[in-house]
């Protein structure tokens, strides 16, 4: 057993169902075209049947908040450590353009020149404030949703470090209720301490040691 993921469906509104579903449909399509090209050209692929497709479509973008902050490239590109950090995303910058999905350029703005700027960037802390919406006092949204520049929520829309985001959310969140505080008063050190105690990397110094490589 195989599992293939490589299509990319570009012109998909994620917040349209309509355009889901056609986006859904034309994936179906493409899934068993892939499959006729891997029969034909790959070796042992001769007899190869479909087990099954995806039942959904990845959506990895749709609408971001205005935050409290907003974790922008030139503050991991410069290495800035966050008093308000409640985890850290180890992954890849893989948000590219959605109309080019093969392509993911970073352009410099002033002389548009392509480069990678965040080449050497390995590990992407996750400030507290980038989930807390602006002007809505009661409220947390984790995950791909969060205050950041569009390139920088590449590494952190993929699940481990969304994962993270709800676990701080949750914990603050007893925390607010029991105090009877707003979303952006809650109490950061006791916050991140209780984290800590179940084991959550909240800390740059916690990180395992990595090797330096560049993403793609």
């Amino acid at each position: 057993v195989t599992m293939i993921n490589t299509m990319r469906l570009p012109g998909v509104n994620g917040l349209n169902a309509d355009s889901r579903t056609r986006g859904l449909i034309n994936g179906r399509k493409e899934a068993y075209l892939l499959l006729d090209i891997f029969r034909r050209h790959f070796p042992g692929f001769a007899r190869a049947e479909m087990k099954c497709v995806a039942s959904l479509l990845g959506i990895r973008e749709t609408r971001r908040i205005r935050a409290d902050f907003c974790l922008r490239v030139t503050d991991l590109s410069d290495g800035t450590d966050f008093a308000d950090t409640v985890g850290f995303s180890m992954y890849g910058w893989d948000l590219p353009d959605p109309h080019k999905p093969s392509l993911q350029p970073l352009v410099d703005e002033s002389n548009g020149k392509f480069i990678n700027r965040v080449q050497r960037v390995l590990q992407t802390p996750i400030p507290y404030r980038i989930m807390v919406p602006r002007p809505v006092e009661n409220l947390l949204c984790p995950g791909r949703a969060v205050g950041v520049e569009r390139d920088v929520l590449g590494p952190l829309r993929v699940m481990a470090p969304c994962m993270a985001m709800g676990e701080a959310c949750g914990v603050a969140s007893s925390q607010l209720v029991r105090e009877g505080r707003s979303a952006a008063e809650v109490d950061i050190p006791r916050l991140k301490a209780r984290l800590r105690t179940v084991g959550a990397l909240v800390d740059r110094e916690a990180l395992p040691p990595i090797s330096p490589r560049q993403d793609p």
